[in-house]
C-alpha cells in the first residue's frame, strides 16, 4: 500500500435491508393476523348467538345424544346374549334410570343438609357486602341499597318464572288449546 492513496471505507454489503421495510412487513403480518382474529371473534359470537336462541332445543338433543353414546355398548352387549332389540333398550333405560335414582338416593342426603349451610353461608355474604358498599369507598345509603337488591331479586325471579314456563313443553300445550 502507498501512503498517497486514501483509504477507502468498507463497502456496505448488498444483501442490507432498510429497517423500515423489515417495520413495513411485521406491521402487514400483525394487521393480518388481527383481521383473523377479529373473524374468528365474530364468527364465535355469531355461532353463540345462534346456539342461544335454540339452546331449548338443542340442549335435549346433546344430552340425547350423550346418554346413547354411553348406552349403546350396554345394549349392544345384551344383544350379543341374544336378548332380543326392543328388551335390550327398555332393560337398558331400565338400568340407566335405577342408576341415576341410586344416585340421587346416595348424594340428596348431603345435599340437604350442604344446602343450608350454603344459604346461610350466602346470606352472609350478601350481608357482607351491603356493610363493605355502606363503607367509606362507595358510601351507599342502607335504604337505596336494599331497594336496589330488591329489585334485583324480583328481575331474577320473573326471568327464572319465564325461562322455566318458557322450556317446558308441557305448560305450553295448555295455552296452545285456549
Amino acid at each position: 500500500m502507498r501512503v498517497s492513496e486514501p483509504i477507502q471505507p468498507a463497502a456496505a454489503p448488498k444483501d442490507r435491508v432498510d429497517r423500515n421495510i423489515v417495520f413495513n412487513d411485521w406491521l402487514a403480518s400483525t394487521a393480518k393476523f388481527a383481521l383473523r382474529i377479529l373473524v374468528i371473534a365474530v364468527f364465535l359470537y355469531a355461532v353463540g348467538q345462534l346456539i342461544g336462541t335454540f339452546w331449548s332445543g338443542i340442549l335435549p338433543v346433546v344430552l340425547a345424544l350423550i346418554v346413547c353414546t354411553v348406552l349403546a355398548p350396554v345394549a349392544a352387549a345384551m344383544r350379543r346374549f341374544k336378548v332380543p332389540a326392543g328388551l335390550a333398550a327398555l332393560l337398558t333405560m331400565l338400568l340407566f334410570f335405577g342408576v341415576l335414582a341410586a344416585l340421587g338416593m346416595i348424594i340428596a342426603p348431603d345435599l340437604v343438609g350442604q344446602s343450608r349451610l350454603l344459604y346461610i353461608q350466602a346470606l352472609e355474604g350478601v350481608q357482607r357486602l351491603q356493610l363493605w358498599a355502606q363503607g367509606p369507598p362507595l358510601n351507599l345509603d342502607p335504604e337505596s341499597l336494599n331497594e336496589g337488591v330488591d329489585e334485583i331479586t324480583q328481575w331474577v325471579q320473573t326471568k327464572q318464572g319465564r325461562s322455566q314456563a318458557a322450556s317446558s313443553p308441557a305448560s305450553t300445550l295448555p295455552r296452545a288449546y285456549q
